[in-house]
C-alpha cells in the first residue's frame, strides 16, 4: 500500500512537470517580423515607412481605430492612408487575413485635432512663416476641425533656447479659424531686438502639446512666427559738421546727424500691419539739454529747406523668412543749421514719434553731443 501511494505521488509530479514543460502555442501573426514608422500625421491622413517584412503570404499590415473591430488593410503604395477621423487614436498591426488574428505588437498614432489651411486672413505670410508684431491678433484658417475640440491653449516656443516661452492671449477657434493675440512688450528694448522667431505649441484640453504646422504637407514643417518689435528705436549716431554753403538759407554752417536704428516703413511694400507710416506722420523732437528748450525738425519736402530730416532704408524688403520687414527704414538723417536756437556745440536729446491712426510709436530719448 505504501509503495502504491509513493508510485502515485511520483506519477503526479512527473505529469505536472511534463505540463509545465509544454510550450504554449504562438499565433502565426506574432511570429511575423514587421515594422512600420509613422512619419507624419494630419487630421485625416497618416504617412509612414515600412521596414523589413518576413511572414506568411496570408499576413498583411493593417490599421484600425483603437479599441475598434473594423480592420483596414494597407494597400497604398505611396505609404499614405487617407479618410481618417480627426483627433482619433489609431494603431497599425500585423493581420492574418485567413484567421482574422491581429498581432500583439502595435504601432499607435493619433490624428491631429485640425489641419491648417496655410492662409493668414489678416497678416503677411510665406510658405511656412507668419509675420507678426506685439499686440496683433491673428486668424489662421483651419479645416477638418474635430467636434471634440473644445478648450484650446497655445504658447510661443522660442527658437533660441535661452528665451522663455510666451503664452498667447485670447486663443480660440471661431469661424473655422484659430484666433490668438501676440502679447505686448514681449520683445526687449534693452538691448533692443527687432524681432524674434518662435514655433507655436498648442494644447487641446489636457492632452499632449502639439506644434502648429502645415500638416497637410508630408514634409510637416513647423510654422515659424516672426514677431517684430513694433517700437522704433535710435541705436547709433554719426555727427558731421558741414561748411557753409551759399544756398537758400544763406552762408551758414550746418550739421548732418545720421541716426541708425529702426524707423518703421515708408513705402507700400508692407501694409499698416507691417509698420507703414506716412512721411507726414513722423515728428522729430530735439531738446537742448542745457536750456530744456525743444524744437521740431520737419520732414524733407522741399530741397530748399534749411533744416529737415529724411528716412532711408537699406534693409531688404523681405527678411530671411520671405516676409515683409517691419522696420525697413534703418536710417534717419537730420540736416540742421548751426544757430543759437537750434544746433550748436552742446548736449542734445532726440526722439522720433510715429503716428498711425490713433496710435503713437515713440523712440527712446537718444543723447548726442555736438563738439564743434
Amino acid at each position: 500500500m505504501r509503495n502504491k501511494l509513493l508510485f502515485l505521488l511520483m506519477f503526479t509530479l512527473l505529469l505536472s512537470c511534463s505540463k509545465d514543460d509544454e510550450t504554449p502555442d504562438v499565433k502565426e501573426v506574432d511570429k511575423t517580423i514587421w515594422d512600420i514608422t509613422v512619419t507624419n500625421v494630419s487630421a485625416t491622413t497618416v504617412d509612414y515607412e515600412e521596414g523589413n517584412f518576413n511572414g506568411l503570404s496570408s499576413i498583411a499590415i493593417a490599421y484600425r481605430k483603437k479599441n475598434d473591430t473594423k480592420i483596414n488593410q494597407v494597400y497604398d503604395d505611396e505609404n499614405r492612408e487617407v479618410g481618417l477621423e480627426p483627433y482619433t487614436d489609431y494603431e497599425f498591426f500585423a493581420y492574418d487575413t485567413e484567421t482574422g488574428e491581429v498581432s500583439d505588437k502595435k504601432v499607435a498614432f493619433t490624428t491631429l485635432p485640425f489641419d491648417v489651411v496655410f492662409e493668414e486672413q489678416n497678416s503677411n505670410f510665406s510658405e511656412y512663416n507668419v509675420a507678426s508684431h506685439e499686440g496683433f491678433e491673428h486668424a489662421i484658417k483651419l479645416k477638418n476641425i474635430s467636434p471634440k475640440v473644445n478648450a484650446i491653449n497655445a504658447k510661443l516656443i522660442p527658437e533660441e533656447v535661452t528665451t522663455k516661452p510666451v503664452l498667447l492671449e485670447n486663443v480660440r477657434i471661431e469661424n473655422d479659424s484659430l484666433y490668438f493675440t501676440i502679447p505686448e512688450n514681449m520683445i526687449p528694448d534693452d538691448p533692443y531686438e527687432i524681432y524674434r522667431t518662435y514655433n507655436i505649441e498648442y494644447t487641446v484640453g489636457n492632452e499632449q502639446s502639439l506644434n502648429l504646422k502645415n500638416s497637410d504637407d508630408s514634409r510637416a514643417h513647423n510654422i515659424v512666427m516672426v514677431v517684430y518689435n513694433k517700437k522704433p528705436q535710435i541705436l547709433e549716431s554719426v555727427i558731421t559738421k558741414l561748411e557753409a554753403v551759399d544756398y537758400a538759407c544763406g552762408n551758414v554752417p550746418s550739421y548732418n546727424i545720421a541716426l541708425s536704428g529702426a524707423f518703421m516703413n515708408v513705402d507700400n511694400t508692407g501694409d499698416e500691419g507691417q509698420g507703414f507710416i506716412e512721411s507726414n506722420k513722423v515728428r522729430v523732437f530735439v531738446t537742448d539739454k542745457d536750456t530744456d528748450d525743444f524744437f521740431f525738425v520737419e520732414h524733407l519736402t522741399d530741397l530748399q529747406k534749411c533744416s529737415f530730416f529724411s528716412r532711408l532704408g537699406d534693409r531688404p524688403y523681405e527678411n530671411p523668412f520671405g516676409l515683409n520687414v517691419y522696420h525697413r527704414m534703418d536710417h534717419l538723417v537730420i540736416r540742421g543749421l548751426e544757430s543759437e536756437y537750434e544746433f550748436h556745440p552742446g548736449e542734445f536729446s532726440i526722439r522720433v514719434v510715429f503716428e498711425q491712426g490713433d496710435e503713437f510709436y515713440e523712440t527712446n530719448e537718444y543723447s548726442i553731443t555736438i563738439t564743434e
